[in-house]
């Protein structure tokens, strides 16, 4: 079953303690395995997807279903570039599988070397449904947590390497070019087109071709009426 955030728990932050998992989440999901964001995107489209998460790590619930379907709504295409030069940074904004990338890097995120993810959003594929009862799932849900309320889509790119580095190449990686041999930065993560997503409208009825990965989720937690955002 695929599954993200096994990094070693040594290196948990601190304020992963702090989250509660009776609780909206609001994520990102760009540290995630190609094969889970493409597994959420399938779920999507089968019904509304059911995951488990406990604020370390997220899995989907392939056998509990939830009846339902996603909209998409098109918004006016936002660029962003989330810098992390520190572990405690990397933590906050990728608490599934952030804490991996720092086990690979081996301990030199803050010391000279930074991750930055770079984000184009252009929609939004969103339930109508805002709560879930228990009793309302079928199949084998014991653990079940959360269900996805909505999705932001468009394409991003992660990239390690010197700050310095990452700002002068941030425009060639995200036009899916090449950061040059002699360069310490490296490609972490890509999923979408950055370019493609330049077609979108605010009208659109769909993404543009390869401009509908999925960029965050919105984690509302099942059985609950209505609870605060819990900042990530």
């Amino acid at each position: 079953m695929p599954q993200v955030g096994t990094a070693d728990a040594s290196m948990k932050a601190p304020g992963i303690d702090a989250c509660k998992t009776p609780a909206r989440h609001d994520l990102m999901v760009v540290d995630w395995t190609p094969e889970l964001r493409g597994d959420l995107e399938v779920a999507m489209k089968e019904g509304v997807a059911i995951v488990e998460f406990d604020c370390k790590s997220m899995k989907l619930s392939p056998t509990c279903s939830l009846a339902g379907t996603y909209g998409y709504i098109g918004t006016t295409r936002r660029e962003k570039t989330v810098e992390m030069s520190t572990s405690d940074e990397v933590a906050a904004n990728l608490p599934v599988g952030g804490l991996s990338w720092l086990s690979d890097l081996g301990g030199k995120v803050g010391r000279g070397t930074a991750l930055a993810a770079q984000l184009v959003m252009v929609g939004k594929r969103s339930s109508p449904k805002k709560q879930a009862a228990r009793g309302e799932l079928t199949g084998g849900c014991e653990t079940a947590t959360h269900f996805v309320r909505a999705a932001t889509v468009g394409a991003f790119v992660v990239a390690s390497g010197s700050k310095a580095e990452l700002e002068v190449h941030a425009k060639v990686m995200g036009k899916g070019g090449s950061a040059g041999s002699t360069s310490s930065t490296k490609i972490q993560a890509r999923d979408g087109d950055l370019a493609a997503c330049e077609k979108s409208t605010p009208e659109g009825t769909a993404p543009p071709a390869q401009c509908g990965a999925i960029v965050r989720i919105e984690l509302e937690p099942i059985g609950a009426a209505t609870a605060a955002v819990v900042p990530e």
